[in-house]
């Protein structure tokens, strides 16, 4: 039987098709070009303002507006939980863990100054300490404390900040000191409108400063030290001699739990090669580990589980176990 020939019906939905897919191609191309914003410094797009630029109107309620002097470049952007990867594909699985709500991202600039254009992120975090956990993971090492804000550092051309359950960040295409006192300004604002409710992160005060390289301690709300049941523990960094390590504390509902969470975390090392070597005099209730060319050191002080993690030397590793323990005891009951 011979093949019928396609009518016209058939010929102009066929081209309709391949139209289609060529529109969805030409977008797939383009959008491997566009940078996220969360990109290092230097990489990130610069976004032109329009020639005759209007007020935003979004289609829900927005927590951001254009400074005074600015003006909105479109109406601001939303994402959920199920949609936020199309923001930072990539980066999603460490804010979804934590708790994330929306985030909202809002463009501004000023019409006699193209390079002045800006991006504002709004995550909405759900709890103040959710807000920090993410600020704190991905601090850059090129960061400048900022002191408009408890938890606020500049990097080149972002400003990174926490307010309440809010984590921002303010992106521009320039880093000239003119646009970054801009963003401090824009950042102050921010922060007046949005009411926030104040972090509660006691733990951050277990962890003496003597030593302590620059920058704020981690928070890990999930699999702490690579092990899950160790949740909300805050890391930082310490210089001790020539040798970087780090010290960490988290708190348990009383002494028995944080003491049940050290032995579960020695057996995990323990189960994956670590040795138990000989104790600490000073400290004679801790657990002196030698894992691989490294040492780790834990103990127990109350409701709270400490400890020294990736140590390259074990003298090192003690003068910072004894630090810790001694500041614990000073700092809380």
């Amino acid at each position: 039987m011979a093949m019928k020939k396609p009518g016209w019906r058939e010929m102009l939905a066929g081209l309709a098709i391949l139209a289609a897919l060529a529109g969805v191609g030409a977008g797939l191309y383009q959008e491997q070009f566009r940078i996220h914003p969360a990109a290092q410094a230097g990489n990130y797009p610069e976004y032109q303002p329009p020639a005759t630029p209007s007020p935003a109107v979004p289609s829900r309620p927005t927590h951001l507006k254009a400074p005074e002097g600015w003006t909105a470049l479109g109406p601001p952007d939303f994402f959920s939980a199920d949609t936020l990867y199309e923001k930072i594909d990539g980066r999603a699985e460490l804010y979804l863990p934590a708790g994330f709500q929306s985030l909202e991202c809002g463009r501004f600039g000023k019409p006699d100054n193209p390079e002045s254009a800006i991006e504002v992120d709004l995550y909405d975090m759900g709890s103040p300490r959710a807000a920090y956990s993410v600020f704190s993971l991905q601090q850059r090492e090129d960061a400048e404390a900022q002191d408009f804000a408890r938890f606020a550092y500049l990097a080149e051309n972002a400003l990174f900040f926490c307010h309440g359950r809010y984590y921002a960040e303010i992106i521009s295409g320039s880093a000239a000191a003119p646009i970054r006192e801009e963003m401090r300004k824009l950042a102050a604002q921010l922060m007046a409108d949005l009411p926030a409710e104040t972090a509660d992160l006691p733990e951050i005060a277990l962890l003496p400063r003597a030593h302590r390289v620059a920058g704020h301690p981690r928070l890990y709300l999930t699999d702490g030290l690579g092990f899950s049941p160790l949740s909300d523990l805050f890391m930082a960094d310490y210089q001790i001699g020539e040798f970087q390590l780090s010290g960490f504390v988290c708190t348990r509902a009383d002494a028995a739990q944080a003491q049940e969470l050290a032995r579960a975390y020695q057996q995990f090392l323990m189960d994956n090669g670590a040795v138990l070597e000989a104790p600490l005099p000073e400290l004679p209730d801790a657990k002196v580990i030698s894992f691989f060319g490294t040492w780790e050191i834990l103990f127990t002080r109350g409701p709270r589980m400490a400890g020294v993690h990736e140590a390259g030397d074990r003298l090192c590793a003690e003068q910072l176990a004894l630090l810790l323990d001694r500041h614990m005891a000073g700092a809380a009951p």
